[in-house]
C-alpha cells in the first residue's frame, strides 16, 4: 500500500446495484490505498464530507457507478507524483468509458486537499451540480490542474432504470429544479448488464486507449513486460 499521507479514496454510494461492481473493481487493483465509503447523502454534502474526512494530501472521489481499469490506482498515482508542480495541482482527472452512450466522458478525479480546502466547501449549482462551480473558482485561483484528455481509465456504468430514479433522488437533494439529465433516454434504452459492464474494463479499455494511443496505453504496456 502507498504511503496513505499521499492518497486515499472515497466511494460516494447509496448502495444501489452497482456499487458491489465498483467496490470490486477498487478491491482488484494493483495498488492498494486506503477505502472510505460514504452512504446515503446528497452529491454535495457527501463531498463536503469527504473533503472533511480526508487525511491525506490527494483522495479520488468515486461514484458508485465507476468501474476502474484494475491499474488505474497505480497510473494516476505515479503520474500525479512525477509531475514537477503536483503541491500546486488542485484536480487532477482522466476519462470514463460510456457504454450506454458510446462516448468518452469526464471523469474520475483526484483532488487536492489543502488546496480544495483554502478554496472552501463545495457548492452545489441550481442542478445540484458541483463541477461547474468547483471549475470555475479554480480558474479564478493561482492553482493548477491536470487534465488527461486521452486516457480512459475506467466505466461509467448503466444500472437499472428503477436504480437510477432512487439514486437521482438521493443526488438531487440540494437541486432548486427538476432534474432533467440529458442521457436519461439512453439510460431507458439501454439493457446490457453490470457484469458486461464490468468486463468492460479490461481488455476493451486496453484496445481503446490503444486507438487514443493515450498516455495511459503507453502505462499498461510497461506493466505488461514487468
Amino acid at each position: 500500500m502507498i504511503d496513505s499521507n499521499f492518497l486515499e479514496v472515497f466511494i460516494i454510494t447509496n448502495k444501489r446495484e452497482s456499487f458491489s461492481y465498483c467496490y470490486k473493481s477498487i478491491e482488484n487493483q494493483s495498488m492498494k490505498l486506503p477505502v472510505t465509503v460514504i452512504e446515503g447523502m446528497s452529491f454535495v454534502d457527501a463531498n463536503n464530507k469527504a473533503l472533511k474526512d480526508c487525511k491525506s494530501q490527494f483522495y479520488f472521489r468515486i461514484d458508485d457507478d465507476f468501474i476502474l481499469n484494475k491499474h488505474t490506482f497505480s497510473f494516476m498515482c505515479k503520474t500525479l507524483k512525477k509531475h514537477k508542480k503536483r503541491n500546486n495541482v488542485i484536480m487532477y482527472d482522466a476519462r470514463l468509458w460510456e457504454d450506454f452512450t458510446t462516448k468518452v466522458i469526464r471523469g474520475l478525479k483526484i483532488y487536492n486537499s489543502e488546496l480544495t480546502r483554502k478554496l472552501g466547501q463545495f457548492k452545489a449549482n441550481h442542478l445540484g451540480k458541483i463541477d461547474k462551480i468547483f471549475k470555475k473558482r479554480v480558474e479564478k485561483s493561482k492553482f493548477g490542474t491536470i487534465r488527461d484528455r486521452l486516457s480512459v481509465v475506467g466505466i461509467h456504468a448503466c444500472a437499472s432504470w428503477k436504480e437510477q430514479l432512487r439514486y437521482e433522488e438521493l443526488w438531487t437533494n440540494n437541486a432548486e429544479v427538476k432534474h432533467t439529465k440529458t442521457t436519461r433516454s439512453d439510460m431507458k434504452r439501454y439493457k446490457k448488464s453490470l457484469s458486461y459492464q464490468y468486463d468492460l474494463s479490461g481488455d476493451f479499455l486496453a484496445r481503446l486507449n490503444k486507438k487514443r494511443k493515450s498516455e495511459f496505453h503507453r502505462f499498461l504496456g510497461r506493466e505488461g513486460k514487468k
